[in-house]
């Protein structure tokens, strides 16, 4: 078996190879694997997502992942990162397309956009926007205020505001990044954010005390 330290979920749904490719470029040792012995040993595991919610969570409980997550995040030693619809699958549910039950991991539920935002604002939404922090959390060490970030979606994250740690304006805010114990999500893709995104993932290792071999990122 092979023992590294980050993981990233291979489950069929996501673009798995470019958060390992940017994890790469911050010095981490990372495989992309579905196995459950790898993903029982990892530091840090990052749920990717591209699609809908419904055939996201179909996958995994087809693959069994379901439960081994939760084991894993149960524990609470491994750290759960979550990218997009990675992320907006730790609510308890989703509205998109029929009601699906999601994780569970984070109190909220998945909407679409179109109910916050107005005509004028173009769906989906995307393309570079800035994050609101709402806590002094360490891992925002990294981030400057006009740092922007990629954003590719049409539904977000209404989560329970105790576990919103940023907040994006698009029309109207929601839930950019969430936070519970160790659960992390992002619903916009640090791997396509450049500089940006790799200062934000390095400042998430750092505050969560994960090692990686230190390269250097300007802080621009």
């Amino acid at each position: 078996m092979i023992k590294v330290d980050h993981v990233v979920l291979d489950y069929g749904l996501g673009n798995a190879n470019s958060i390992a490719s940017c994890l790469r470029d911050i010095g981490c040792h990372v495989i992309i694997s579905s196995k459950f012995d790898q993903l029982r040993s990892a530091r840090v595991i990052y749920i990717p997502g591209v699609g809908s919610f419904n055939q996201a969570m179909s996958k995994l409980h087809q693959q069994g992942l379901v439960e081994v997550l939760t084991e894993i995040k149960n524990n609470g030693q491994t750290l759960m990162v979550g990218m997009c619809l990675g992320m907006q699958l730790f609510a308890q549910s989703s509205d998109e397309n029929t009601h699906t039950e999601g994780l569970g991991w984070i109190p909220g539920h998945v909407r679409h956009l179109k109910d916050r935002v107005s005509n004028q604002h173009t769906l989906p939404h995307i393309g570079w926007n800035t994050l609101n922090k709402q806590v002094d959390d360490g891992l925002f060490e990294l981030v400057n205020a006009r740092d922007s970030f990629y954003f590719d979606h049409s539904f977000h994250f209404d989560a329970d505001e105790q576990y919103t740690c940023a907040r994006t304006a698009y029309g109207a805010e929601f839930s950019a990044m969430v936070k519970r114990n160790n659960v992390v999500g992002f619903q916009f893709h640090p791997e396509k954010s450049q500089q940006a995104g790799k200062r934000l993932l390095i400042g998430l290792l750092n505050s969560y005390h994960i090692d990686r071999q230190p390269i250097w990122i300007t802080n621009e």
